[in-house]
């Protein structure tokens, strides 16, 4: 999954990192080998301009029980990466510690591990700004990061901006996260006052109420090429991805999305949530996933001058429970939503869209993935034909498999179909 074509650094700036010729280079490794034994004594005895290189394959620990694995000074330049070019090195929280936590200016973070990292918000890495900053955050893993509390925000990762006028313009790219959590918002990612971009991610195994992988409240986000399964929301308004209060747009594409769910059979809610802004999906799959009152994509009809285009998008199997929900997408009244090239298969009849919208063309709703495959073991064959015409003139439901054309009969039209599509599914 990660691409580790990138040089692995961390650097901490006040601006864009300008190292010069007198910089120092200060050595960590937890052998006694180097300078410092910890990355925390080398920021302690850093100056602005200094590197630290950390020894590949060490783990640092909270060793001063001040709640985390290493404190940056507010507006201290320094450059920590590890000691060899695609290297990488641990913070491990304990489930008692956070990892990092940083006022900052401009950060550029690479190839860390971060293990059981705990923290009030941001377990694993928590950024404050108060101007227009920037964050870059590539080829890291966050295992069992946790937020805790009732307002815990980013089980790995927690965004603070300074407003919408002064956000943080945040990078995330070629980064997994799994197993993390909140208590409140962001299983995986808080972003407040920022403009996200995320990247070829994987988010798998997250809870929160809010957020299962990612709550975004900030001026835009934009998620590519990222599969977010089996996350977990742990209240009414969970989802996977919420995009929130405040933003101006949000776009969500190449991204697969399957079998999230809720903690429990008596909560529900939707995968993705657009609040406010201009909102683009394109080119991304929804398979499996269970108890969607609201769909998976949940339109608010919260500004009328808003548009919302869904393009190229895939839904499969997404489990309703509720009489009067939705399995695919719900638009509220008011929302502009255009819809094209989109397919939507195996769902109970008439449940997969709510609400009123454009046919952009090539629509495929309210059909089965593989139409004659009666069975479900993956082909069309002399099975499914005994099942379809034992059903003639029967009078079935429009959900029963072998009413191919769904009109509550099965007929001449089915069998003829049935026989047409012989063969594997495609």
């Amino acid at each position: 999954m990660l691409n580790r074509t990138l040089k692995y650094t961390l650097a901490f700036t006040t601006a864009i990192p300008c190292m010069t010729a007198s910089a120092t280079t200060l050595t960590v490794n937890t052998d006694g080998t180097a300078d410092y034994q910890h990355i925390q004594d080398a920021v302690d005895a850093a100056s602005d301009g200094d590197i630290i290189a950390v020894a590949d394959g060490t783990t640092y620990t909270d060793t001063d029980g001040d709640g985390w694995v290493v404190e940056i000074p507010s507006r201290l330049n320094v450059t920590i990466n590890p000691d060899v070019e695609d290297g990488m090195f641990q913070i491990d929280g304990d489930d008692s510690a956070g990892g990092f936590n940083y006022r900052f200016s401009g950060v550029s973070l690479e190839g860390v591990t971060f293990v059981d990292c705990t923290a009030e918000d941001g377990g694993g890495i928590y950024l404050l700004a108060d101007d227009v900053e920037t964050f870059e955050l590539a080829n890291c893993i966050f295992e069992s990061c946790h937020a805790i509390g009732a307002a815990a925000k980013g089980g790995a990762l927690c965004i603070q901006g300074a407003s919408t006028s002064a956000p943080i313009n945040a990078t995330v790219t070629n980064c997994q996260f799994s197993g993390c959590s909140s208590e409140s918002s962001g299983g995986a990612i808080f972003a407040n006052y920022s403009t996200l971009l995320i990247d070829n991610a994987e988010f798998t195994g997250c809870s929160a109420k809010k957020g299962s992988a990612v709550h975004s409240r900030g001026v835009s986000i934009e998620i590519n090429n990222s599969i977010f399964a089996d996350n977990e929301w742990t209240n009414t308004s969970g989802s996977v991805v919420i995009m929130y209060n405040g933003v101006e747009s949000s776009e969500i594409s190449n991204c697969q999305f399957s079998s999230n769910k809720p903690a429990s059979s008596s909560l529900d809610g939707q995968l993705i949530e657009r609040r406010y802004g201009d909102f683009v999906l394109n080119n991304c799959s929804f398979t499996d996933n269970v108890d969607l009152k609201r769909g998976c994509i949940f339109l608010r009809d919260l500004d009328l001058t808003d548009t919302a285009t869904i393009s190229d998008c895939s839904f499969s199997g997404n489990t309703t429970l509720n009489a009067y929900s939705t399995s695919c997408i719900l638009a509220e009244t008011g929302v502009n939503l255009t819809l094209s090239s989109t397919q939507m298969c195996d769902h109970e009849a008439n449940t997969e869209i709510s609400g009123s919208y454009t046919d952009g063309g090539s629509l495929n709703l309210g059909q089965w993935c593989c139409p004659g495959d009666i069975d479900e073991d993956g082909d069309i064959d002399a099975d499914d034909l005994v099942i379809c015409i034992a059903g003639w003139d029967s009078g079935l439901g429009s959900d029963d498999r072998e009413d191919l054309d769904r009109d509550e009969s099965i007929t001449v039209v089915d069998v003829l179909t049935l026989l047409n599509s012989w063969g594997p599914c495609s």
